[in-house]
C-alpha cells in the first residue's frame, strides 16, 4: 500500500460559537482529508450558516442538515455509514485538531497497516483559558505498536488508554462492528475503540496532536451527572460483553482490566452487583499499584514514577 485515505466526521448541534475554530483547524492541515463529512443535527443557532460559508466550493466536503434533531450517537453513526475512505476520525465541533494531526497519523498508519486504530497524547483545555492545553503522555513516552494480545497487558499494567478525541479508526472495522452502540450512551465511543484495539491491535503516537474541550454542557459531562443512568449504562455494557460477544473477546476484555478506565464510579457500581464481582480483584490490584506509584514511591524515593504532564500554549 503506497497511500491511505481518511474520512473526517464532524457532528454539530448548536455549537456555532465553536465550529469555526474546529473546522478551520481541519481545513488548514498540512494534509487534507480525502473526505470531510459535516452533519448538523438540526441546530437552532447560526451553525448552518457558518458551516456553509466555511466549506463553500470545497469538493471533498459533504454537509448534511437534519430537519429534526436525532441525537449525537445516531448522527455519528450516520457519518460512520457514509464514510468511504480507508480510515475515519470522529471529531466534535468543540474540540481542536492540532497542526500535523492528519499527516503524522496517516504516515504512521501507512507503515503499520495491520493495526485497527491509532491514538496520540491526549490533551485537554477549558473555556477559561482555551489556548492553554495540558497533555498527558502515556507509557514510556515513545511511539508504540501493540498487537491484539499486547494491548491487553498495556491496558492492564501500564497507563495506556484510548482517548477518543485523538483516535483514528479503520473504517471497515468501525462499520463492521456497527459503529457506536447507542445503549452504551456516553461510553459508546470508548467501547468501539476498545473493541477494535482488543481484536486488531492499535498504535500510539507520542505526540500532542489533538485536544478535548472540558465544559459542563458537553454530552459526556451531562451524562455523568445522572447516577442512575450511569449505573444502567455500566450494567448494559457488562451484560453485553457476557451475552453478545464470543468467549475470546470476553476473556480479552476481562483480562485487560480495561473497565478501570471508567473510573471509581465503575468500582462503586460493581460493589452492588455481585454477578460481576470477577472484575473486582484486578481493579483493586490496579488501585493499590496506582497508590504505590503516585503516593508511596515518591514519599520514600523523592521521585515520581508517573509521566509528567506538559502544557502547550496555542496562541
Amino acid at each position: 500500500m503506497s497511500h491511505v485515505t481518511l474520512s473526517v466526521i464532524l457532528v454539530n448541534y448548536n455549537y456555532g460559537h465553536y465550529i469555526t475554530e474546529s473546522t478551520n483547524a481541519i481545513l488548514s492541515q498540512s494534509r487534507l482529508p480525502e473526505e470531510f463529512i459535516i452533519i448538523d443535527d438540526a441546530s437552532t443557532d447560526n451553525s448552518w450558516e457558518i458551516i456553509t460559508n466555511l466549506t463553500k466550493g470545497l469538493s471533498f466536503v459533504k454537509i448534511i442538515r437534519h430537519k429534526i434533531n436525532q441525537g449525537v450517537m445516531s448522527t455519528v453513526n450516520e457519518g460512520i455509514k457514509m464514510a468511504t475512505k480507508d480510515y475515519l476520525f470522529l471529531t466534535a465541533s468543540d474540540d481542536k485538531m492540532l497542526p500535523g494531526f492528519i499527516e503524522k497519523n496517516l504516515t504512521f498508519l501507512l507503515s503499520h497497516p495491520n493495526v485497527g486504530a491509532v491514538s496520540s497524547i491526549p490533551g485537554f483545555f477549558n473555556n477559561d483559558n482555551p489556548f492553554q492545553v495540558e497533555f498527558f503522555p502515556m507509557g514510556k513516552n515513545e511511539n508504540r505498536v501493540f498487537s491484539a494480545k499486547e494491548i491487553i497487558d498495556a491496558f492492564k499494567y501500564q497507563d495506556y488508554w484510548i482517548p477518543g478525541h485523538t483516535t483514528i479508526l479503520k473504517t471497515n472495522l468501525a462499520q463492521k462492528f456497527g459503529g457506536l452502540n447507542e445503549k452504551f450512551k456516553h461510553s459508546s465511543d470508548w467501547f468501539l475503540n476498545t473493541q477494535i484495539a482488543l481484536t486488531n491491535g492499535m498504535g500510539y503516537l507520542s505526540e500532542p496532536l489533538a485536544a478535548m474541550r472540558i465544559h459542563g454542557v458537553s454530552y459526556s459531562a451531562k451524562a455523568k451527572e445522572n447516577p442512575k443512568e450511569l449505573d444502567l449504562t455500566f450494567l448494559t455494557i457488562l451484560r453485553s460483553v457476557d451475552e453478545d460477544f464470543d468467549s475470546e473477546f470476553r476473556q480479552s476484555f476481562i483480562r485487560s482490566n480495561v473497565i478501570h478506565q471508567l473510573g471509581l464510579k465503575m468500582i462503586k457500581f460493581l460493589v452492588f452487583h455481585p454477578e460481576h464481582w470477577y472484575y473486582l480483584p484486578q481493579l483493586f490490584i490496579r488501585k493499590i499499584r496506582s497508590l504505590f506509584r503516585k503516593k508511596i514511591y515518591p514519599m520514600f524515593f523523592k521521585k515520581n514514577l508517573k509521566e509528567q504532564s506538559f502544557v502547550i500554549n496555542l496562541k
